[in-house]
Formats: C-alpha cells, sequence, structure tokens
C-alpha cells in the first residue's frame, strides 16, 4: 500500500505564511496570514495550526493548501455541534489520534476547555466538549464537564487512550481518562 505523503518541517518552516504581516487568510502555503498561531501538530501528511486570536484551527495539506478545519473565526459563544460550526475561543494545544478511531483534540484555552472532534463516525466531525466547564475557568478534579481547568495549553494522548493536559495557569498536569474523569498528576494546582 502507498504511504501517506510527510509533511517536511522546514519547507513549512520557510514557506507558510507572511512573516511580519498578521492576518486570516488561508489557501495556498505562500499567502497563507496568522495571526497568533499557538498549536502545531502533524499527522498522516496533515499539519494542523492552531490560531488564538482568529479562534480556529487550520489544516495544511500534503501539497500545502490550508483550509479551515474547526471553529468559524468568532468567539462570542460555545457551542458543540460539528466542527465547521462550531465555535472555538483560543485554540492552543492540538493531538490527533489517526487510525480506525480517529480523533482531533484541542485545547480550548479561553473557554477552559477540552474539545474533541470524532473524525471516524457517520457523521463525521461531530464536536464535543470533552472535559471541563465552559467559559467557567478554575480547578476542579471531577467527572466530564463538572471539572475545571484554567487555560489548558497542552495536551497529548498516550497509547492507553489516557489523554495528558497542560492546565497552565493552574500550573500542574492533569488526566483525562477514558470514562472522562479528571484528575491532577503533577503540580498541585490553584
Amino acid at each position: 500500500s502507498a504511504s501517506a505523503p510527510t509533511i517536511d518541517p522546514a519547507t513549512i518552516a520557510q514557506q507558510s505564511g507572511i512573516c511580519g504581516t498578521p492576518g486570516s487568510q488561508y489557501g495556498n502555503m505562500a499567502s497563507t496570514r496568522y495571526t497568533a498561531p499557538t498549536g502545531l501538530f502533524a499527522s498522516e501528511g496533515t499539519l494542523y495550526v492552531g490560531d488564538a486570536t482568529e479562534h480556529y484551527v487550520l489544516q495544511m495539506n500534503s501539497n500545502g493548501v490550508t483550509a479551515k478545519y474547526f471553529g468559524n473565526g468568532n468567539d462570542d459563544t460555545f457551542n458543540d455541534p460539528d466542527r465547521t460550526v462550531s465555535h472555538i475561543r483560543a485554540p492552543a494545544g492540538i493531538f490527533c489520534v489517526p487510525g480506525a478511531a480517529s480523533y482531533v483534540y484541542v485545547c480550548d484555552s479561553a473557554a477552559h476547555t477540552v474539545r474533541r472532534i470524532e473524525t471516524h463516525l457517520t457523521p463525521a466531525n461531530a464536536v464535543e466538549t470533552y472535559a471541563g466547564s465552559a467559559n467557567n475557568g478554575g480547578y476542579n478534579d471531577a467527572a466530564w464537564t463538572l471539572a475545571q481547568f484554567l487555560q489548558p495549553t497542552g495536551i497529548v494522548v498516550k497509547s492507553t487512550g489516557l489523554v495528558v493536559v497542560a492546565d497552565k495557569m493552574n500550573h500542574c498536569l492533569r488526566e483525562i481518562a477514558s470514562d472522562k474523569t479528571v484528575t491532577t498528576r503533577a503540580g498541585k494546582g490553584t
């Protein structure tokens, strides 16, 4: 079988975006403009870039074509219908789980939540608040939307399915179990 195309980080660094010229523009790699790129993740030939000021995640394919992937560019509300119309407030960390059960996880830093996009189900692109109390930042180890984060900014998913989140303003690392229970694993929180 053919392998997935790869994205060369050096090429992206040299050709993606117009340095020194912030803005909201996507299409070909050379003309793309970012205002505040904050999260990056490459998976299976695709690069995901979060823009915290523009309130969306862009997706760049192996040919350098950039398109809006998640978020509509507004931060005025919080909703979870699907990735094409959902609002996101300051996407930061991004992590993709490829394969048959594929997901894209995004730290929604300003809304104090972790969002998950289901890319493998029909219909694809459903968005859910995976953990955190939307627009209610704080510190609380609890289940699902009763848990609280304070500006989550980094995320990884371990091979066991355990999600690890860097909770910036709580000064700690948090874990989200498969039942969506959030616990603090390193640091004391605030």
